[in-house]
Order: C-alpha cells, then sequence, then structure tokens
C-alpha cells in the first residue's frame, strides 16, 4: 500500500522490481522491468540516460509528519559532490573495498554502491542487518571503509570484529548520535582503525559534515559532527535566518551543491524546508534541517537535538506523525500517538493508544468476546498498561501493509484517554511508559533447544534470568537485537530465523516452540559461519 503510493506520486516512467516486489506496485501505474533480464541483457526496453548537473539523480522517500511519506528529489550535481568528495576525503584507490550494507531504499545505499566504482575501487554487498553476518563480510570480503549506525558499530565489537582478519581502514558512524561510550570501546578494541562521525539528510544528497573522532577529544562536549564537505556550507541561525553568535544554539541549515530541489508534487512542505540562501548566490537555496546545535568558540559543530518531534530510531528518520497516522486507521482506536523510549540498548519506539467506547473493535479485542484481554475490568477505566502480546501480534500484522518494519512500534501501550495539555494537544510530556517487570524466574528445563534460545535472549538483553512468559520487545528488544539473538541462536543450533519469526513470536516459550518447528523442518539448516 504504501510503496503503490509512492511509485504513483512519482509518475515513474518505468518500474524496476522483481519477483517479490511485483505485487507492492501497480502494474498500470508504469512499464515494469525485471531486474533479472536487465542483468542478463534480455528487457525489451531500457531507461534513457542524462547526466545534466541540474537534472534529478533520484528520489528517495522519507518519512512525513502529515502521515504520508515526502519525495525528496536529489540531483546529479550533489550525488556527485557527495561521491567526489567522499573520494576524496578518504582518500580510496584501487586497494580500497567499500561495504554496501544499507537497503537500496536507504539514501546511504546511493554513496555506499557507486564510490568504490567511482574510486576503481570494489564495491562488497553485506549483509547490513545481521552483526554475524556483517562481521563475517569484514573477515572474508576485504572492506576497507565501512559506514553504519553507531549500535551496529557496538554490535560488532560484540562480534568480536577486532579479532578478525580484517583490512578495515575507517569506520563512520551515522544516522544518529554517537556516543563517547562506543567511540571509546572502538577506540581500545580497534585503535588503528580510524572513527568518524557524518552526518546528513536524504535532502542534502545524504552527508554534509564530518568529523575525525580521537581518544583525545573533549569528552565533556557532544561527539562533534565536523566540518563541512567541499561545495557545502552549515549555518546555525536563528528564526529570522540570521547567524547566531559563537557558542548560541540555533538551527541547522544547510547550503551548497547538495541541497535537493524539494519535495516532488509538494510545493508547500518544499517552500517550508528549502528558502532561499541569504549567503549564497542568487538563485541558491537553504535547507532548513530542524535540528539544533552550535558552533563552539573554537569552531566545531555540535547537534544538540531536534526542534520538532522527528526522531531516529537506528539511524532512520521517523516522522511521529506518519506512524500515528497509521495507528489511527486500525478498527477501534480513537486516538494515537508515539513517543521514543530510551533503554540500555538504544531507544525503542513506543504507541500510546487510547480506543473509541466500542471495545469490540480494538485491535486487542478478544476475537470471541469482544472485550479487551489482559485486565478485563480496566478495559475503559484505569491507568495506562502494554497490549497484551498476541494483541500487539495483530496490531503489527495491521501496520504491515502501512507502515515500512522500521516505524513500527516495539511496544504498544493502552490508555484510557490520552493525557492533554491545557490547550487540547496531547501532553507528550505526560506519556510516560515503564515497562513490565519480568515474570517470576524461569524453572530449569531440561531441553537443548529451551536453553540455548533462553540463553541468547538474556546474553542480548543482559539480563541474568528471563521467564518463559517475557516478552522481547518489553523487555527492551528491537529489531537489531533481535537479530544479534538469532545469530546466537543461528550460531548454537544449526537453524536460519528471520526476524519476522520474533515479531511473530515475542514471547519466550512462544519462540523457543518457533525454533523447535523450524529445527524438525527439511532441508538445509546450517547457517554461514565466521571463520575462527
Amino acid at each position: 500500500m504504501r510503496a503503490a503510493r509512492m511509485v504513483a506520486a512519482l509518475d515513474a516512467g518505468v518500474v524496476i522490481t522483481d519477483g517479490r516486489g511485483r505485487p507492492l506496485v501497480d502494474r498500470g501505474a508504469a512499464p515494469m522491468l525485471d531486474i533479472a533480464e536487465l542483468l542478463r541483457g534480455e528487457a525489451a526496453h531500457g531507461p534513457a540516460l542524462r547526466a545534466r548537473a541540474a537534472d534529478s539523480a533520484y528520489v528517495i522517500d522519507t518519512s512525513g509528519s502529515a502521515g504520508v511519506p515526502k519525495p525528496a528529489v536529489v540531483t546529479v550535481r550533489g550525488l556527485t559532490n557527495h561521491v567526489r568528495q567522499t573520494v576524496e576525503h578518504f582518500g580510496l584507490g584501487r586497494e580500497d573495498c567499500v561495504g554496501q550494507t544499507a537497503p537500496t531504499s536507504f539514501d546511504i545505499s546511493v554513496w555506499q554502491l557507486l564510490t568504490g566504482l567511482a574510486a576503481g575501487a570494489r564495491t562488497r554487498i553485506a549483509d547490513g542487518a545481521s552483526p554475524a553476518r556483517l562481521a563475517a563480510a569484514i573477515d572474508d570480503g576485504g572492506i576497507t571503509v565501512l559506514q553504519i549506525v553507531p549500535m551496529m558499530i557496538a554490535a560488532l565489537l560484540d562480534e568480536g570484529v577486532h579479532r578478525g582478519p580484517h583490512r578495515l581502514c575507517a569506520v563512520i558512524s551515522t544516522g544518529e548520535e554517537l556516543t563517547w561510550d562506543i567511540a571509546r570501546r572502538w577506540h581500545v578494541a580497534c585503535p588503528s582503525v580510524a572513527l568518524y562521525n557524518a552526518y546528513g539528510f536524504a535532502e542534502c544528497a545524504d552527508d554534509v559534515t564530518i568529523a575525525t573522532v580521537t581518544p583525545q577529544d573533549d569528552r565533556t562536549r557532544p561527539v562533534p559532527i565536523g566540518a563541512p564537505l567541499a561545495n557545502t556550507s552549515i549555518h546555525v541561525l536563528d528564526d529570522t535566518l540570521a547567524a547566531v553568535p559563537f557558542g548560541v544554539v540555533g538551527e541547522l541549515c544547510v547550503g551548497g551543491d547538495g541541497v535537493g530541489r524539494g519535495y516532488l508534487g509538494d510545493p508547500r512542505r518544499t517552500a517550508i524546508a528549502f528558502v532561499p540562501d541569504p549567503f549564497g548566490p542568487p538563485g541558491a537555496r537553504l535547507y532548513r534541517t530542524g535540528d539544533v546545535g552550535r558552533r563552539t568558540e573554537d569552531g566545531v559543530l555540535e547537534y544538540l537535538g531536534r526542534a520538532d518531534r522527528q526522531v531516529s530510531v537506528r539511524g532512520l528518520r521517523i516522522e511521529p506523525g506518519e506512524v500515528e497516522a497509521a495507528l489511527r486507521e486500525l478498527p477501534g482506536v480513537a486516538d494515537a500517538a508515539v513517543k521514543t523510549h530510551k533503554t540500555p540498548h538504544g531507544v525503542s519506539l513506543v504507541a500510546h493508544l487510547a480506543y473509541g467506547g466500542d471495545d469490540r473493535t480494538a485491535p486487542d479485542a478478544s476475537p470471541t468476546t469482544g472485550q479487551a484481554r489482559g485486565d478485563q475490568e480496566h478495559a475503559i477505566d484505569g491507568p495506562a498498561r502494554e497490549v497484551a502480546a498476541d494483541a500487539y501480534a495483530r496490531i503489527r500484522h495491521a501496520l504491515r501493509d502501512r507502515l515500512p518494519r522500521h516505524m513500527i512500534p516495539s511496544v504498544c501501550v493502552r490508555w484510557p484517554s490520552l493525557p492533554r495539555s491545557a490547550n487540547g494537544k496531547v501532553d507528550h510530556a505526560a506519556l510516560t511508559y515503564v515497562p513490565s517487570a519480568p515474570h517470576e524466574a524461569a524453572e530449569i528445563r531440561d531441553d537443548q533447544v529451551a536453553a540455548a534460545v533462553r540463553a541468547a535472549w538474556c546474553a542480548v538483553l543482559e539480563r541474568p534470568d528471563i521467564g518463559w512468559r517475557d516478552n522481547f520487545f518489553l523487555l527492551g528488544g528491537h529489531s537489531l537485537l533481535a537479530l544479534r539473538m538469532l545469530d546466537r541462536v543461528s550460531r548454537t543450533l544449526a537453524i536460519e530465523l528471520d526476524v519476522e519469526s520474533v515479531f511473530a513470536h515475542p514471547c519466550l516459550d512462544e519462540f523457543v516452540e518457533a525454533v523447535r518447528t523450524r529445527a524438525r523442518a527439511p532441508g538445509p539448516r546450517s547457517p554461514r559461519r565466521r571463520p575462527p
């Protein structure tokens, strides 16, 4: 549904897809080319090639606060400037190998795919979701330059990437705020591999600044975001777009070649975010990022957060308004609000739901009685509480056609009604969430599968004891931790499971049964393993 809307908004002349992607788009929207046929040179038609600097290079959708994605248009000039500056900044040559870890629906994948080719280097397409498989690709693929989110840097260290026969020269943190704790861990484990912190936007051809992070940096300050790339400018401005003094907090705004053409088919939002650049040549535009930051007296740029409600979850920008709009489309949901919840393992997206008067249509209603599951006496009144695991599974299933996986909340909390401020707006500060305490200590089961799975859960969630009815996500889990847990289960039991199996069976005892069923299934089960 979401993919079809995005293709329709593009008014695409041709759609390139594979067998799995065909059902996602309207066949009547544009001619469809099969990527397998293109690779074999068998397609009857091919897209025309143009390379003028002012032309559109690509359109990539970002999350939109109005409930629909924002299609950001990037120019050929912006794309080529980013690729060339990346080659120059890291001194890439024939001996290098760039790790391609991001799905092609994310802007980071563009430079990952093209930069190595532009430098005469190699590009290694790797599984960027599974820490174990990415670590194996680093070892056996000879990757020298890698850009990943901070939580994946930590996951690679947990996988022991520093002990492998890697050729890494540079690791670039991106997508969300890099912490000094992760930077310290990297410097201790991999002192010979340079660590960088990049900052950028899909609307500006991805990275706009980059900083070298060293053990000698001042850790009383935020990790710096660095200096702008060549042909790029960064300004710290007030509401009138006037520059603020050093040390004063303002909005971070981007100028230069990387600034895109705006949002396709949306002149109103384009006019708000892309404004005339008072510091650039005639006709130049400035992108208002919505981020706040400052330039210190010694000229260092620091990122200090958002001026609006936009959040970043494991490097992916999410507008809560788009998630809230999808939640309100669910039967029985009268209102919805979305916030992030900090855990020891990063942040999780939490949905706060209020249902209408007819509980029979609520997503957590019993299919037989129509009443809410769990504490049924508090179905309408009472404190907020997490919805039951089976209810969460139904909510997640209903959202799959409306939102991509990373935008589906990890936890859903039910309120009698959402708290509101005096002006009638949702009081987001009052939307507190306290995870449920773990269930009683689990009894010992003399069962290899159950013991191995439970040990994997305890390890990745960093809990000494987890009950059989505990929920992975309610204990602070998220998709990256789920992948790390699956890696451990795979190594121990020699079976492969998709991350969707965790969302489908979030309780420990249910997941154990899913693993047991997979173990009994016929066919090859041995996973790819890292070299010893």
